[in-house]
């Protein structure tokens, strides 16, 4: 048995934990209970396929990083997360947004400033128009926006 089998054995007994223990306990009615039961379903395929179809793992070392500098980018990418997440209620989600989504895509190579500003401009109009406007849920605001 191999690593993605096991894999796949995992997710589908967290499928069976799921469906037949916390869905039924902690969601009250049917009709509440369609989406998460659906959901598993979803996450039931997978665990299924991986078992199903069998691959061999790949020859020699897995998972190796190149060089230090793959390990820098993790580290980096790892502090950009926690400097966003401080900064959210400070700033608000927009602008906190916008700034590291443009750090993020100076960090990995994008050094055009149309392709800066317009990238997270776009992400951030369709992330307003869907949650604000259409769920009407609002994100969170800082002294800037």
């Amino acid at each position: 048995m191999n690593a993605d089998q096991k894999f796949g054995i995992g997710l589908i007994i967290f499928c069976i934990i799921m469906w037949f223990y916390c869905i039924p306990y902690y969601i009250v009615g049917d009709a509440p209970k369609f989406f998460p039961r659906l959901t598993i379903f979803f996450i039931l395929i997978p665990g299924i396929l991986l078992i199903i179809t069998r691959r061999e793992p790949p020859k020699g070392d897995r998972l190796r990083f190149r060089d230090r500098k793959d390990l820098h980018k993790a580290f980096m990418t790892a502090a950009f997360f926690l400097v966003y997440i401080a900064l959210i209620d400070v700033l608000g989600y927009f602008t906190t947004s916008f700034l590291v989504i443009m750090g993020f895509l100076y960090f990995f190579g994008q050094r055009s400033l149309k392709g800066m500003f317009l990238v997270p401009a776009g992400i951030l109009f369709i992330i307003y128009f869907v949650i604000e406007r259409m769920l009407s849920f609002p994100l969170p605001k800082g002294f800037i926006y």
